[in-house]
């Protein structure tokens, strides 16, 4: 990803204390990890106990709608979407996936259930239609839908959207606490370079180390230990912590997979210019040396013994394609740095 893109992704997600936005593939073993970062924001925010339950129960409702409602067929991976945000006040929940034409009308009656009903009515909507048994396996039948507005205190907001012959795209978006609404088409605008730069994952904010734990486990397919991925996200997690007292603002950790194949893990933040031109310089150093130079320098990293410190300079070893980097001059004497490693 080039330096520009990776700061226009942060740019975008400016306003917000804490972003994660999530692409295909979405794997039901991820739903555990969004609960163990619901909790890790949770307590870096000093939310109560009953917030952080409706925050987990929100997010996990809206991250299992995609992957039970949108349809099966050839050609739907990278077409959904998931982006969770702390903000002023509150949290914002946004999912977006395609909808075949044949679940609309059960879509848009559940829709037409919860919109502008009071939480009484949300309760006694909910238990009749527990009562009755009446979910569906698709079209949102509407319980998960009944409880995101429940337990947000809010309204949903959504936006349906022609996608192709047979299909729609439906965004929906709950909000948390006194969150206001994110403009759908900012969303629309996100969700598209998300789709455009192969995005799996990506964390935005100042993270705490239990949000970047969970980050790794959501972006990570499990595997075979040793995964390059793997150690390429433990590199970068690193690299964040050791530079935390140099930068200056929020940091973006990115995990792509674009179409054009391979796997990439990309940190960005921004430095005082001499920082930056101090890790470009590294980069470029990492680049001439050799695989036997690499490994002498991690392990005297290790012992806090190499200036590049550890975090870089296993990243650097991890790759398989090397390290690339990047800077944009800011203003008041800062540049945004952008590391990238082929995984």
């Amino acid at each position: 990803m080039e330096v520009h893109h990776a700061y226009s992704l942060q740019r975008a997600l400016v306003g917000s204390a804490f972003a994660l936005l999530l692409g295909d593939p979405f794997r039901d073993a991820q739903t555990a990890r969004l609960i163990e970062m619901a909790e890790a924001v949770a307590e870096r925010q000093g939310l109560s106990k009953g917030m952080q339950a409706r925050l987990a129960f929100v997010l996990v409702e809206a991250f299992q709608n995609i992957i039970r409602h949108r349809p099966q067929a050839e050609g739907d991976e990278g077409e959904s979407s998931f982006l969770f945000r702390s903000v002023p006040g509150g949290q914002q929940v946004i999912s977006r996936n395609p909808v075949a034409d044949a679940d609309l009308s059960a879509l848009r009656a559940a829709l037409d259930k919860v919109i502008g009903k009071s939480p009484e009515v949300l309760k006694a909507l909910f238990l009749s239609v527990l009562q009755a048994n009446a979910s569906t396996a698709k079209g949102g039948a509407g319980l998960g839908l009944i409880e995101m507005a429940r337990r947000s205190g809010h309204d949903p907001a959504f936006m349906l959207e022609p996608l192709d012959a047979g299909r729609h795209r439906f965004t929906l978006q709950a909000v948390l606490g006194e969150a206001v609404p994110w403009p759908m088409g900012s969303v629309a605008e996100l969700f598209k370079a998300q789709q455009d730069l192969g995005l799996a994952a990506a964390l935005h904010g100042d993270p705490s180390a239990a949000q970047l734990s969970a980050m790794v486990g959501l972006a990570h397919d499990p595997g075979p230990d040793g995964d390059p991925l793997h150690s390429c996200l433990l590199a970068a997690t690193q690299l964040i912590e050791e530079t935390m007292a140099e930068r200056s603002g929020p940091v973006l950790l990115a995990v792509r997979r674009p179409v054009t194949g391979g796997r990439y893990v990309g940190v960005g933040a921004t430095f005082a210019e001499a920082k930056a031109q101090g890790l470009m310089d590294s980069v470029g150093a990492l680049g001439r040396a050799s695989a036997l130079g690499l490994q002498r320098r991690y392990r005297a990293a290790l012992q806090g013994g190499d200036p590049a410190g550890a975090g870089l300079l296993e990243l650097a070893v991890r790759s398989g394609g090397g390290l690339t980097a990047g800077t944009l001059p800011l203003e008041n004497a800062l540049s945004f740095v952008w590391l990238e490693a082929r995984c």
